[in-house]
């Protein structure tokens, strides 16, 4: 089974990005497919990949997303770094595609970082790098997948400090 997901990018003006896990040939437009396939010797995740056969994971479609940012401020032009977990029922959630949202404002309008998508690990931790030039809030969201709902984060602000 596949099934076909939309992502649309948004320039978002005194934001420089990087992350470790972006694909450089990855863009945030277009179409995704994500395929569904559990390996034998391991179970099956949200995204259809494997997680260890020694979680437990809920019958219940719900997951948590934290995010955390390395520092609450940073001075103008000195990258920050923000770090997160995804799990399922205390259990670490492996190959979770990510993508990070940023917005002037704690309540949004949040919209999609240019080249802010990152993929969980096998301990589902996930980490961006980011350079506001202004006090920027951010969320992370996963998509959804196969037995896993979508899920948001908690919003992390990074206040801009200017040098006097």
């Amino acid at each position: 089974m596949t099934r076909t997901k939309m992502l649309l990018a948004v320039v978002t003006s005194g934001l420089a990005l990087t992350g470790v896990g972006v694909p450089t040939a990855m863009a945030l437009t277009g179409s995704q497919t994500a395929v569904t396939a559990a390996s034998p010797a391991r179970g099956e995740n949200g995204n259809g990949r494997g997680v260890d056969r020694a979680c437990s994971y809920p019958a219940t479609r719900s997951s948590n997303l934290a995010l955390s940012a390395s520092a609450s401020s940073t001075p103008k032009g000195a990258p920050a770094r923000l770090l997160g977990q995804m799990a399922a029922n205390g259990c670490p959630v492996k190959q979770g595609q990510i993508v990070l949202y940023s917005s002037a404002s704690a309540s949004g309008p949040f919209t999609v970082v240019p080249g802010g998508q990152t993929t969980t690990d096998n301990t589902g931790n996930f980490f961006f790098t980011v350079t506001p030039t202004t006090t920027t809030y951010y969320r992370v969201a996963y998509a959804g997948g196969t037995t896993l709902d979508p899920v948001v984060s908690n919003v992390v602000r990074i206040t801009v400090t200017v040098k006097k």
